[in-house]
């Protein structure tokens, strides 16, 4: 059950807005406390390795620009390629088992999309708006089956197939900022999405719901199913999340690393460094089978030949609900450590897992 509702959740996170005319951004001025300038990458300190549970990262700038990443212990690495005004182009990833590629636009100086491929298969597209010179808010369309439940399975701990008999038509998704300063403060995502799944294989997450109430003809319900084949049933999926975030008041080092996207990924788009995080909010699942019945009793259901019309009775047309509402709620802390610079040095998350940043 909770497979089903977080893997249609990872791709729901749809909120509706409205478009923003963007905003021209300056030339980056010089100094090593340079004003940040929409898709360059290039803090006063630059990182030169970042260590911790199962990652070693060692960064390769040249000159001002970032120019690669080396994961000895992910064997995986970072290319990054720039327009010519310095901005993030294209940052190409690899690693045994997979590559990935985020290509950034741009529009008067400010972003306008992502394009993000994965072994060169497209999983979506990112507009970006903006309002009062700040990003308001990125729209997510083309997205792919497989993106969806990778993302499932990647921000929610899932081990979902990447094969699926989920599908909703068009699917799409906003993601909205509110800033306090130069800080994302909170994200609001309100959703109503609609789609069809397997009657087997919403069986197979919701069987035991399913059957509730049905008593004695409940042992039949698995052949029934399996009986109906390829056919689908409609779901609806709504969910009000709000996300929170507190900050300290030093320079954040990923501050405009864009090497893994913009989504799920609110730090780099913030000065500081993030203490707090606070998830509140509920995702509801509904969908039904409707069961339906042959005049005569199949081959398969023999045994219950002689009760056939009690049984078809009982259970031919008959709505089998699925309604469950699971909480969103969810803390993570942080902690630093910082050096004379104010960058830090070390990160601790809530989990008790420490990163060390050398620069």
């Amino acid at each position: 059950m909770k497979k089903m509702m977080m893997a249609a959740m990872a791709v729901a996170l749809i909120a509706g807005a409205t478009s923003c005319k963007k905003d021209k951004d300056n030339d980056r001025p010089n100094g090593g406390e340079a004003e940040y300038v929409t898709g360059i990458f290039n803090p006063s300190k630059h990182i030169k390795s970042v260590m911790g549970p199962e990652v070693a990262q060692n960064w390769n700038w040249d000159g001002s620009s970032l120019s690669s990443i080396v994961d000895n212990v992910n064997q995986s690495n970072y290319s990054f390629t720039y327009k010519g005004s310095g901005r993030q182009g294209v940052v190409d990833y690899r690693d045994t088992e997979k590559s990935r590629r985020y290509t950034y636009s741009y529009d008067d100086g400010t972003l306008d999309n992502i394009e993000f491929r994965e072994d060169n298969q497209l999983m979506y597209n990112g507009q970006a708006y903006y309002a009062d010179g700040k990003l308001s808010h990125m729209n997510y369309t083309n997205l792919s089956t497989k993106f969806m439940l990778q993302t499932a399975n990647q921000q929610l701990g899932l081990n979902l197939p990447t094969e699926s008999t989920i599908s909703m038509p068009n699917p799409s998704f906003t993601v909205d900022y509110t800033w306090g300063g130069d800080n994302i403060t909170s994200e609001k995502i309100n959703v109503t999405l609609n789609g069809t799944v397997g009657v087997q294989e919403l069986f197979d997450l919701f069987g035991s719901q399913l059957g509730g109430g049905l008593g004695s003809y409940a042992a039949i319900l698995p052949l029934i199913i399996q009986s109906m084949g390829d056919m689908t049933a409609n779901f609806t999926i709504t969910i009000n999340r709000n996300e929170a975030y507190t900050y300290d008041s030093k320079k954040n080092p990923f501050y405009g690393f864009w090497g893994d996207g913009l989504l799920f990924n609110t730090q780099v788009l913030s000065k500081n460094n993030m203490l707090t995080s606070k998830t509140t909010g509920n995702v509801r699942f509904q969908s039904q089978i409707r069961i339906t019945l042959p005049e005569q009793c199949p081959e398969w259901l023999s045994q219950y030949a002689s009760m056939w019309a009690i049984v078809r009775a009982f259970l031919n047309n008959r709505e089998l609900p699925v309604d469950q509402t699971l909480p969103l709620d969810n803390n993570q802390s942080f902690t630093f450590k910082y050096n004379g610079d104010n960058y830090p040095t070390q990160a601790t998350d809530s989990d008790g897992q420490t990163f060390s940043y050398g620069y």
